[in-house]
C-alpha cells in the first residue's frame, strides 16, 4: 500500500519528530541536483546493477568505527547494519504482464496504457526489480482495457464490503463479455478507479484518507490473480503525477508480493530479517518493496534518461544498495547518501504473542524500567557530505501517540563520516508491550528542502 507523503508527514509531527519536511514532490522533475528535495539509493556492483544517476557508487569498507570516532575519508566510514527485505517463500511474477485498466470520460487513458506498456523496459525497472529475479514487465495493446460501463457512483471497501474485487471477480469469470484478457501466472490488473466514482475506503473517502493505492489479490477459478487499485488524487502535485508515482510503488509490490492477503501460496517478497525487527514496528508493519521508501523526502524520481518515458516514479527498496551503505531506495540521486547506523546493538527477544509470532529473538537494547544504558551510534554516507544533526524521536513516523516512556540525549548533536555520538536512553515507564521503539533521525538542509534518514531501535526489558 502506498502512503500519501502529506498523511506521512503529519503523522510525524504528530510523533513528535519535529524539523522541517518538505511537501509532496511527485511532479518534480530534475530530483538530482542540489540539497536534495526526494529520497533513497540504488543497486551495487556486487549484483550487476548499476545506478543510472550520472555518480559512481563508492567502494564498501567493512572496517568498525574508529574509537575516536573521528572523521574518515573511507565512504561509508564502516559497514552499516541494514535491513533486508525478505523472501517468504510465496509467489512472486518473475515475468510481469501489466493489465492497464480505465473507464468512459478518463482524460488520462492513454497516459496510463503508455506508462503501463514503457516501464517495464526502464532501467528504472530492471534497478527495482532486478536483484529479485524479475524480468521486463510486457503489457501492450492486447492488455488495454477500457470499459465502456463506469464504474457505481460510490464504491465502498471497508471490512466485509469490497466493491471493487467484486467488480473485477464478475469481470474476469467471463473476460471476454467485458473486454478484458484472459488471466496469466504472471497478470496484474491495474485498476484506475473511475474519477468520478465516490470512492471510499475504510469508511473514508480515499483521496482525503492519504492513502495513494493498494494491491492485493482475487481468486478466479482457483487461481490468485494479482491486482492493483489507483485512485486518481490531486494533493498538489497534479492527477497525472501523482497517480504514476502510486501506480509504480503499487505494480512492483504485486510483482515482488501479489498475494500478500492470502495464506497460500502466501507473501513473498516482503517483511525484513528479524535482526531489524524494529523497522517492522517503525514502518507499522507495512514492509513491502514500496512502503520501505515512501517514508523519505526523495521517495519521488522522474527519470531523465530513459527514451519516451519521463513519468513520476517511486524509488524502492534495494537490498544490495542498503547492505554496502548506500542509498537502501533505487535510483539513487547525485546527492550523498547519510545516515548513522547502531554499533554494537544487543540479541534481545520480544514477546509478540499477541500478533501470533511467539517469542523473537531481534537486535536493540535492553533497559530496565528506571535504568539508563548508553549506546553508540556511527555517522556515515557513501561520499563526501557536510555534518548533518541528529535527534531522537520516540515511535516512528505513522505513531500517533504522544505518551512518553523513555528520556533520550545525544551527546552529539551533529557530525559527519567516521564520527561516533553517544545515545543515552532512560526507561520512565514500561510501553503498553512491555518494550519501546525509538529512532534516532539524520537531517540535513532546512525547511522545504530538508532531507532525513532514520535509524529505528527496540528497547526491551532484560
Amino acid at each position: 500500500m502506498r502512503l500519501h507523503k502529506l498523511s506521512v508527514i503529519g503523522t510525524i509531527l504528530l510523533a513528535g519528530c519535529g524539523g522541517s519536511v518538505s511537501g509532496d514532490n511527485t511532479g518534480a522533475t530534475g530530483d538530482e541536483t542540489g540539497v536534495p528535495s526526494d529520497d533513497t539509493g540504488t543497486p551495487t556492483a556486487d549484483t550487476g546493477t548499476t545506478p543510472t544517476d550520472d555518480t559512481t557508487a563508492p567502494a564498501e569498507d567493512t572496517a568498525a568505527p574508529a574509537d575516536t570516532g573521528g572523521p574518515s575519508e573511507t565512504y561509508p566510514a564502516f559497514k552499516p547494519d541494514q535491513p533486508m527485505l525478505q523472501n517468504n517463500g510465496g509467489n512472486v511474477l518473475t515475468a510481469p504482464v501489466i493489465v492497464t485498466i480505465t473507464f468512459p470520460g478518463d482524460t488520462n487513458a492513454a497516459n496510463y496504457e503508455d506508462f503501463g506498456d514503457k516501464i517495464g523496459a526502464t532501467d528504472y525497472w530492471k534497478q527495482i526489480t532486478a536483484e529479485y529475479g524479475i524480468s521486463p514487465a510486457v503489457s501492450g495493446a492486447s492488455n488495454h482495457a477500457r470499459m465502456t460501463d463506469p464504474l457505481p457512483a460510490t464504491v465502498n471497501v471497508t471490512r466485509g464490503t469490497d466493491d471493487l474485487a467484486s467488480w473485477l471477480t464478475t469481470h474476469l469469470a467471463d473476460p471476454a463479455k467485458y473486454g478484458l484478457p484472459v488471466p496469466t501466472d504472471n497478470s496484474i490488473y491495474v485498476i484506475y478507479v473511475d474519477p468520478k466514482s465516490k470512492f471510499l475506503y475504510q469508511g473514508t473517502e480515499i483521496c482525503s484518507s492519504g492513502v495513494g493505492g493498494y494491491h492485493t489479490s482475487v481468486k478466479i477459478g482457483g487461481k490468485e490473480v494479482a491486482y492493483a487499485i489507483l485512485p486518481q488524487c490531486d494533493r498538489g502535485g497534479g492527477i497525472l503525477s501523482e497517480t504514476t508515482l502510486s501506480s509504480s510503488h503499487e505494480i512492483a509490490e504485486a510483482t515482488l508480493d501479489p498475494n500478500p492477503q492470502t495464506s497460500s501460496p502466501g507473501p513473498g517478497w516482503t517483511d525484513v530479517d528479524d535482526a531489524h525487527l524494529a523497522w517492522d514496528f517503525f514502518m507499522q508493519f507495512n514492509v513491502e518493496n514500496g512502503d520501505l521508501c515512501e517514508v523519505y523526502q526523495d521517495y519521488a524520481y522522474r527519470p531523465t534518461t530513459e527514451a519516451g518515458f519521463t513519468y513520476s516514479v517511486q524509488r524502492q527498496w534495494s537490498n544490495a544498495s542498503a547492505k554496502a551503505g548506500h542509498n537502501p531506495c533505487v535510483p539513487v540521486t547525485k546527492v550523498p547518501y547519510f545516515n548513522v547506523s547502531t554499533i554494537a546493538p544487543e540479541d534481545i527477544v520480544l514477546d509478540l504473542s499477541k500478533f501470533g509470532s511467539g517469542k523473537v529473538k531481534t537486535k536493540g537494547y535492553s533497559i530496565a524500567v528506571g535504568e539508563s544504558k548508553t549506546f553508540q551510534v556511527g555517522f556515515y554516507s557513501d561520499a563526501k557530505i557536510d555534518p548533518w544533526t541528529l535527534k531522537s524521536i520516540e515511535g516512528g513516523p505513522f505513531s500517533t501517540t504522544k505518551t512518553h516512556n523513555l528520556d533520550i540525549t545525544i551527546d552529539k548533536t551533529s557530525g559527519t563520516n567516521g564520527e561516533i555520538a553517544n545515545v543515552t536512553v532512560k526507561v520512565l515507564a514500561a510501553g503498553k508491550n512491555g518494550y519501546e521503539l525509538m529512532a534516532i533521525v539524520s537531517t540535513r538542509g532546512t525547511g522545504g528542502t530538508a532531507v532525513q534518514h532514520f535509524e529505528p531501535i527496540m528497547i526491551s526489558p532484560p
